[in-house]
């Protein structure tokens, strides 16, 4: 066991690079491509269709850029949280693409329904319901009526995406990194031949750097192709050597 604060953790940070070296290196790669090929082409603000894709993107290179500095430091369960919002957002972008005016509608209506949903907790709340006083409940109460939003789920925009395939592994980090449930906090258990020994502290799920970079690594390479598409870009020949690398590299 190998805390964050232990004086082991540069070891264990070495350990990591050369094992994973080239993942690695292959995985800043894409990021450095999405900055240079995507990054550089303002969206047109007059054009929520292009905004929208645009700073989805922009979103998922950061997100990627974050994924990489956790699991550098063993924080690879911390890293999965965001690669699930990174396949969500991919998700969105390949519905924007596939059907812009049905979604960008879907968006608004999902704003509204998680803001009625908000408002009515609020409502529902004695402590809130107390302290803001009759007049602002009313005023709450009156807003939350006006909103008829339809929640938006992720499933629906894998599909319209034509990503269904990548909404099973969406699924497996919403039960094992993002919730906290058996399956997500078990994983802290250090064990011995069927005993409990501890409680790891320290960096855990070495084995799953690998599937992390690649699931990052694949949904930039999907955002950029996407990018490509809708903004009328040829790929750069770097796009294509990656392409095709990481398909020779992860065995997908």
């Amino acid at each position: 066991m190998t805390p964050f604060n232990s004086k082991n953790i540069k070891r264990w940070k070495l350990d990591v690079s050369k094992e994973h070296q080239v993942k690695i290196s292959f995985a800043y790669d894409v990021l450095k491509l999405s900055y240079r090929d995507v990054i550089k082409k303002p969206p047109s603000s007059s054009n929520n269709f292009e905004l929208v894709v645009a700073l989805a993107i922009q979103r998922n290179i950061q997100h990627h850029n974050a994924i990489l500095k956790l699991v550098s430091v063993g924080m690879v369960d911390e890293a999965k949280i965001i690669l699930r919002s990174m396949f969500e957002t991919l998700f969105l972008i390949g519905a924007v693409i596939n059907k812009p005016q049905e979604t960008l509608s879907q968006l608004r209506s999902n704003d509204d329904y998680y803001r009625r949903k908000m408002l009515n907790k609020l409502d529902q709340n004695e402590f809130h319901n107390n302290s803001l006083g009759a007049e602002k409940i009313e005023i709450v109460r009156t807003v939350a009526a006006s909103l008829e939003g339809k929640e938006l789920k992720a499933f629906d925009l894998a599909t319209t995406a034509g990503l269904e395939n990548f909404y099973i592994r969406y699924s497996d980090l919403s039960n094992n990194a993002l919730h906290a449930n058996f399956a997500s906090i078990s994983k802290r258990i250090s064990e011995e031949r069927g005993q409990i020994t501890g409680i790891i502290v320290g960096p855990n799920g070495n084995e799953e750097i690998s599937d992390t970079l690649g699931d990052a690594s694949l949904i930039i390479l999907n955002c950029m192709d996407f990018f490509f598409k809708s903004f009328k870009v040829d790929p750069s020949e770097e796009f294509n050597i990656l392409l095709s690398k990481y398909n020779n590299l992860f065995n997908r």
